[in-house]
């Protein structure tokens, strides 16, 4: 009886019941893309740029280590009476600054990468540590007999972007006589 009633209004005679057209289907289907893909993007993006971020900090903290090794080495020198750059002679075309390992050695074609301690989160030149993307080139260029400009220059491949970061500090013989 209802289905009767139904039939009769012309309810189910209209064209536009069939279902959906293929044009208001492919709308439907764009508009899901966009709505999914959009947030998909955005995400992405965000987990590149963290790992950017990550890569950079990194690069700060390592050019900071090895001007903070190299003053060491200067107080060092004065506190033991040695010539205030004494150690250093190899800096002036670039060396490779280990302060896990208490070393500076010159840099003979090419300074090599950094080596990274997973266990410790130490950064060096220890051959048993994995190597990381991190290459560091430490160079001194006296300016006169008491002051030295410092150059740390951090350099490292984010995908296919080379990337560097540099530090550049002047610093002193504070124990002329």
């Amino acid at each position: 009886m209802i289905f009767e009633r139904i039939k009769t209004k012309g309810f189910l005679d209209r064209k536009d019941s069939r279902g959906f057209s293929l044009i208001e289907t492919l709308v439907a289907i764009t508009i899901l893309l966009v709505a999914v893909g959009g947030p998909l993007t955005i995400a992405h993006r965000a987990l590149s740029d963290a790992n950017i971020a990550k890569n950079q900090t990194i690069a700060i903290f390592l050019a900071q280590d090895a001007i903070e090794y190299i003053k060491n080495i200067r107080d060092e020198n004065n506190i033991n009476e040695n010539a205030w750059l004494s150690g250093l002679e190899s800096c002036g075309t670039g060396c490779v600054v280990d302060s896990a390992n208490d070393t500076v050695s010159t840099c003979s074609g090419g300074c090599p990468k950094l080596r990274f301690n997973e266990s410790t989160g130490l950064y060096g030149q220890n051959l048993a540590w994995d190597e990381s993307i991190f290459t560091r080139t430490v160079t001194i260029t006296e300016l006169n007999d008491n002051e030295i400009l410092l150059s740390a220059n951090i350099s490292w491949q984010n995908g296919i972007l080379p990337k560097s970061f540099s530090v550049d500090e002047i610093i002193l013989n504070w124990n002329v006589k």
